[in-house]
């Protein structure tokens, strides 16, 4: 299964490690946005892009993204990148898993080094 991870630096003013979390149907990497803004699908979309930003994490740490669908205990993805600075902004594309992806709940964790969980979005799949 291939997927898109990227972070981009810059400075921002923000709330906490893990903010404006947005989740589409693509991304605009020239004007560093989603297109197709949802927080609802359909089971053929082809990949489910979430779009974050992030500050006051310590450079040479790493942020995995996890995805769960409905009762959180087996992650269906899980990607990782390093952060290089303390400030930025980031996104992964989950790919549609073979067949269609399920109805219902989805779930997608960010978690700090594999141990500490700093935010978690939601979104459905119809």
């Amino acid at each position: 299964m291939l997927a898109v991870v990227a972070v981009v630096i810059f400075s921002f003013i923000g709330g906490g490690p893990i903010t404006y979390i947005e989740s589409g149907t693509g991304i605009d990497l020239t004007l560093s946005e989603l297109t197709g803004r949802t927080d609802t699908f359909v089971s053929t979309e082809a990949e489910i892009y979430i779009l974050f930003d992030y500050e006051d994490l310590e450079a040479g740490t790493q942020l995995f993204v996890n995805l769960f669908y409905e009762d959180e205990t087996t992650s269906m993805d899980s990607y990782y990148f390093d952060i290089v600075d303390s400030i930025g902004w980031g996104y992964v594309g989950f790919p549609k898993p073979a067949g269609d992806w399920a109805t219902g709940t989805y779930t997608v964790e960010f978690v700090l080094d594999d141990e500490e969980l700093l935010e978690t979005y939601t979104f459905t799949v119809e």
